[in-house]
């Protein structure tokens, strides 16, 4: 099976690390728990524009910079490439291909995993994630986002949807899944 994968808050902490960054930088006090919209803009009271600017901004500290692989999915990624292909397909803007690709050989052993970026709220013309799946023939999609997660579900993409405060929906599709971990994830792919 070819399996596509999230980035962000999938094999490796956003959140947390953005909300240290903002919360120090702001003077405010929000908490992972508070993040219930993956639209993380609207939890904090900003505008789409204003969040990607200081995405721009957070991507320059050590905040961003000194982050590692979750353990877990370090622990099956090469597990996982045994018995499936994998790449990875994530909302980053291609402008930060150079350090997200450097981030992964850094982390990963013999890293030569293909790498697509939709954009998310970034601008782009390389589609949705939905687009890129259907377009690499992917047959599962690892997310944290669950409106990624429903767009790849409609277009008959199976989805294995991390547990987040985000991702709470009810009435999840058949093909929607939602899991804990990448141990779990590694074990309903046997």
């Amino acid at each position: 099976m070819k399996i596509a994968i999230d980035v962000d808050d999938t094999v490796v902490d956003f959140v947390k690390p953005f909300l240290i960054y903002y919360n120090r930088g702001f003077n405010t006090n929000y908490s992972f728990e508070d993040i219930n919209s993956s639209e993380i803009w609207k939890c904090l009271g900003l505008d789409k524009d204003s969040f990607r600017d200081l995405l721009v901004d957070f991507r320059k500290t050590s905040f961003f910079e000194d982050r590692v692989l979750y353990s877990d999915f370090k622990n099956v990624f090469e597990d996982l490439n045994k018995k499936h292909i994998s790449c990875f397909v994530t909302s980053r803007s291609k402008e930060v291909s150079r350090e997200t690709e450097s981030f992964f050989k850094r982390n990963l052993n013999n890293f030569n995993t293909p790498i697509f970026y939709s954009g998310g709220i970034h601008p782009t013309e390389n589609g949705s994630k939905a687009e890129i799946c259907l377009e690499k023939k992917v047959d599962f999609l690892v997310d944290d986002n669950e409106i990624y997660g429903l767009d790849c579900a409609e277009k008959g993409i199976g989805v294995f949807l991390l547990d987040k405060p985000w991702n709470q929906g009810d009435g999840l599709p058949d093909n929607v899944e939602r899991v804990e971990d990448w141990y779990e994830i590694l074990e309903k792919l046997k």
